[in-house]
């Protein structure tokens, strides 16, 4: 029996970024098919393997602050929706510790795909030209989102991929739909994760990141990579 769902489906679903009618359908679906349930447990476990081996770094930072300390203990137990349940936590604590805050109430989790696997993409990771970029959104509140890219080439919109329109994420935990595969220049390059709680225009924001102005209303945060060929 071949499989009726995709991985992206099954995805969103893991993460409860499905709507009450949607989760219903896929629920009906799992029932039904094998191959789709045993590739569910399959991201399950791999999801909160990841989360243990390379957990996001607003996580690691508000747990457990100090680089040296051993944080693996603190995440043995996790299942996946509870390590995006952490992830939250680091939103919904924003406010006791300005140092560890993320901006705008917004954090973000980024995962790289290439020959050598999945895994958590940190500041300064070195990756690939071809590997796939993907997105993970914990907000407190529905926000609209944008991911926005300064490459040696030029400043590029990562997501959405297409429209004038910001993604607009709910309360809770929300895989972007649109992931990035990296072109072939490489060189540092910095990604944002930019946000407001108003829709806007990623390609004027493009625009006017290009000339280092940022709206009032608009929150930014940055990872950097540097993308080489090993």
């Amino acid at each position: 029996m071949n499989r009726r769902l995709s991985d992206l489906q099954l995805e969103k679903y893991l993460a409860e970024a499905v709507s009450p009618e949607e989760r219903a359908a896929l629920d009906a679906v799992l029932a039904q098919s094998v191959p789709d349930a045993d590739a569910l447990q399959q991201l399950r476990a791999s999801t909160a393997a990841l989360f243990v081996t390379a957990p996001p770094a607003a996580f690691v930072e508000k747990v457990m602050p100090t680089h040296r300390s051993p944080w693996r203990g603190w995440l043995g137990a996790l299942s996946a929706l509870a390590a995006a349940a952490a992830l939250l936590l680091v939103v919904r604590s924003q406010q006791d510790d300005d140092e560890t805050r993320v901006k705008g109430g917004i954090g973000w989790h980024v995962t790289v795909t290439g020959q050598t696997g999945t895994h958590t993409l940190m500041e300064s990771a070195q990756v690939v030209p071809g590997d796939t970029l993907t997105f993970q959104v914990a907000t407190e509140k529905p926000a609209f989102v944008a991911v926005i890219s300064h490459a040696p080439d030029g400043w590029w919109v990562y997501a959405p991929a297409a429209g004038s329109n910001a993604v607009r994420v709910e309360r809770g935990l929300t895989v972007i739909p649109d992931a990035a595969r990296l072109d072939e220049t490489e060189g540092a390059e910095t990604i944002y994760l930019v946000s407001s709680e108003q829709p806007f225009d990623p390609e004027k924001l493009r625009e006017s990141m290009k000339s280092n102005v940022i709206p009032e209303a608009i929150s930014v945060e940055p990872i950097g990579i540097v993308k080489r060929r090993k």
